[in-house]
């Protein structure tokens, strides 16, 4: 949490027993006071049991089913970042729909078994920079599935030059996504929506007085989510490379500039320098006059 830039970053890791919501190692993020990255959450109306539909890595555009566990760690790098890295071992995969299904006799039951595979080993780095609202990640991949790389931004629009996607923001921030790694870039944008408790499947309008989660008396009015998908496709034993940064619409864009072990760029305040050194990320600030 960030007091300055009214930032907040979660990173889901840790042990986990399932509950119909493959978010491992999914991030969710508020920059500016308002939030950038989507984590939908609709009380199972619709299901979003899909991967590729979380701020995350997905395997072969398949769930990964059995025991997720994402071991974490965190530790401080100097006064205004903060690192969260863990792994998981995936062994088994789950076919799903690939969006969530609105039909009224789905039963999640009547889809395939799921079926076990070569162990594929996932390891993740996210590198938060409170200072100046800025994300660096780190997905290794030590298998043989192709993944993609999911991002579910709170955007109106998404237009994509080379390693470089710019999401116009839905509240007033926008963000800047770059790619380090891999070189070659072939961005998919996609999108998805839901009206929560007023789904057709499983309406919910008792939901609305929910008296554990609203002060007494008080009614929902409508709920509600909407954000456009980057995808990006990569080939087996990949390793992808990414800094994203959140800035308010009133603010240009940052001027970046990768470079083989990381990136460089700049704020209204500060030049950045981030450097993957011995396998650890450095990060080297100078104020701007």
């Amino acid at each position: 949490r960030s007091g300055e830039t009214n930032g907040y970053l979660l990173v889901k890791m840790g042990a986990s027993r399932g509950h119909y919501d493959p978010d491992e190692g999914s991030i969710l993020w508020y920059a500016w006071g308002k939030p950038v990255l989507a984590d939908f959450g609709c009380q199972y109306n619709p299901n979003i049991e899909c991967a590729w539909l979380h701020n995350r890595i997905s395997f072969d555009h398949w769930n990964e089913a059995g025991g997720r566990a994402f071991d974490a760690r965190v530790s401080d790098i100097g006064p205004f970042a903060t690192m969260i890295s863990g792994s998981m071992r995936v062994t088994q995969l789950h076919r799903w729909a690939d969006r969530p299904i609105r039909a009224a006799d789905f039963d999640f039951r009547s889809l395939p078994d799921p079926h076990a595979i070569p162990p594929v080993t996932w390891r993740r780095e996210v590198l938060y920079i409170r200072a100046c609202e800025a994300v660096l990640i780190r997905d290794q991949i030590d298998g043989d599935h192709p993944t993609d790389w999911n991002l579910q931004v709170f955007a109106d629009a998404i237009e994509v030059k080379g390693n470089h996607a710019a999401c116009r923001g839905q509240f007033g921030v926008d963000l800047d996504v770059y790619m380090g790694q891999p070189e070659e870039v072939a961005w998919s944008i996609g999108s998805f929506e839901h009206i929560g408790f007023d789904e057709p499947r499983l309406p919910a309008p008792w939901w609305r007085g929910a008296a554990w989660t609203a002060p007494e008396g008080a009614i929902y009015g409508p709920v509600g989510e909407r954000a456009l998908s980057l995808h990006l496709p990569s080939a087996r034993r990949s390793e992808y490379v990414a800094l994203l940064i959140a800035r308010p619409q009133a603010c240009r864009p940052p001027t970046v500039k990768p470079f083989r072990d990381g990136f460089s760029w700049q704020t209204p305040r500060a030049s950045w320098r981030a450097v993957l050194t011995d396998g650890s990320w450095q990060i080297h600030a100078s104020q701007t006059t």
